[in-house]
């Protein structure tokens, strides 16, 4: 049985840059982008990323906050100064001018990226209700079906079940949580997990990393120290890496930690 170690399509990464984004893309093959979430760069800005990266980088995206965040998010305010839209009609899939220039400049952003995938992630407000499936069945109906993949990623009650067999109908895929004890869909092909606990140990990277036997996967982490994270994952993988050198996560930039520590709030 082929393992993730010598299964090429096991890639592994971090939602945002982490560390420097040079270094960062000499030393991983996949980032989940995060500055689209909270205000797409220019297009010139990420095609300069594309460019600037290896030709077999793999980047997602994350979709603005508009789509999926309602108004009542701490950066709300922020965009209402630069934006010509009417922001109380956002966020939750709604069928609005909002959420469809919010998409648009989402797709135009990971048509920039040349992104393999668009991540859609949904806040703890966005309930497991009839109504948000409606939301939610309604939205990926409507839009444009491109090469790309679709990813939601659901923050809250729902359960894994019942995001899979959303998912499932609905053609997409569902972010995956793999530290979840309920957690059972070996019929996936292409697995997308967000690996989110304060730590792993080798032990638990090891059994993460089994998970992804025989599929294209995408390994994301999500914690407070990422690249380290990740690069310790890539080792056990059997990849030969230097992590000594590895900036510090802690390093980055203060406004994108500001940013961060507001989305975790508002998930909470």
């Amino acid at each position: 049985m082929q393992t993730p170690s010598d299964d090429p399509r096991t890639l592994v990464g971090c939602c945002g840059f982490g560390d420097d984004r040079r270094r960062y893309t000499r030393k991983l093959r996949l980032v989940e982008v995060q500055e689209t979430f909270f205000m797409p760069p220019r297009a010139a800005t990420l095609k300069r990323w594309r460019s600037e990266a290896p030709d077999d980088f793999i980047f997602c995206v994350r979709a603005w906050q508009l789509i999926t965040h309602e108004p009542t998010r701490k950066r709300y305010p922020r965009l209402a100064k630069s934006l010509e839209l009417d922001l109380t009609t956002g966020g939750h899939f709604r069928d609005s001018e909002t959420v469809q220039a919010a998409l648009t400049a989402t797709f135009e952003a990971a048509d920039a990226l040349d992104a393999e995938a668009i991540v859609f992630e949904t806040p703890a407000t966005f309930t497991p209700t009839p109504a948000s499936t409606k939301a939610l069945t309604a939205f990926f109906e409507r839009i444009e079906r491109g090469p790309r993949r679709y990813v939601w990623h659901a923050r809250g009650l729902w359960s894994a079940a019942k995001v899979a067999d959303i998912c499932a109908d609905l053609g997409i895929i569902g972010s995956t949580d793999l530290a979840d004890a309920s957690y059972d869909d070996d019929e996936q092909d292409y697995l997308y997990a967000r690996l989110e606990s304060a730590t792993y140990s080798d032990e638990a990277l090891v059994r993460l990393a089994d998970c992804a036997d025989g599929r294209e996967a995408r390994l994301v982490f999500n914690t407070a120290h990422m690249v380290r994270d990740a690069l310790r994952l890539r080792a056990l993988l059997g990849e030969d890496l230097d992590v000594a050198g590895v900036v510090d996560d802690d390093d980055d930039d203060d406004d994108d930690d500001d940013d961060r520590d507001d989305d975790r709030d508002d998930d909470r």
